[in-house]
């Protein structure tokens, strides 16, 4: 269950990049999303906020991306304040992630979003499903794209979803991790919370 916790902030940093219909990734230094919701454990939930900060550009082609969570547990009153460090780069046809300059590649997004297309990150097998409109606390978005992503471990299931606005990059995720012999055991629910700083 924890390493699926540690999953989940990564998710939402190779999200922050991927637009709409024409550009996916609009890289530049200062860019900022800010998103809320919660999360929830069994029993425990906690209150999350997410800023994620596209900070500086490495040899012209490599970007980080630096993303600050703060975790409020409504059970035992406490905060915690986490900062992930990521690297990304866009090619002509995918957006690439890497744990550092000298890392492998992971493949992030396949591009052109497309209905039915697939690719592999962070093993999990992403899929394209469809355009639909979506409402957050930001606003509401016409045409986002829906992207999902299922993987099953013994009697676990776990379902991911990410809803990408044209202009507004991930307005929404989704997760929910069920043990078909019980309740579910994670629930996660992220959205944007104000429009983001597009420079």
């Amino acid at each position: 269950m924890r390493k699926l916790l540690l999953l989940i902030p990564m998710i939402i940093i190779i999200g922050c990049g991927l637009f709409g219909t024409k550009d996916f990734f609009p890289i530049a230094v200062g860019n900022r999303w800010v998103y809320s919701g919660y999360t929830k454990v069994d029993t425990t939930t906690t209150l999350t906020s997410t800023k994620i900060v596209l900070v500086t550009a490495k040899n012209g082609n490599f970007y980080t991306v630096m993303d600050s969570t703060t975790t409020h547990n409504v059970l035992l009153d406490t905060n915690t304040t986490t900062v992930t460090t990521a690297y990304i780069k866009e090619t002509d046809d995918a957006i690439l992630s890497y744990a550092d300059t000298t890392a492998a590649a992971d493949t992030m997004l396949k591009l052109p979003l497309e209905a039915n297309k697939t690719w592999i990150a962070n093993t999990l097998t992403w899929k394209v499903k469809e355009q639909v409109d979506v409402t957050v606390t930001a606003g509401d978005y016409k045409k986002a794209w829906k992207i999902e992503a299922t993987k099953t471990i013994g009697d676990t299931i776990s379902i991911y979803q990410q809803w990408f606005a044209d202009g507004a990059g991930l307005v929404k995720q989704y997760v929910v991790t069920t043990d078909t012999t019980g309740p579910d055991s994670l629930f996660v629910n992220m959205e944007l919370k104000a429009k983001p700083t597009i420079k």
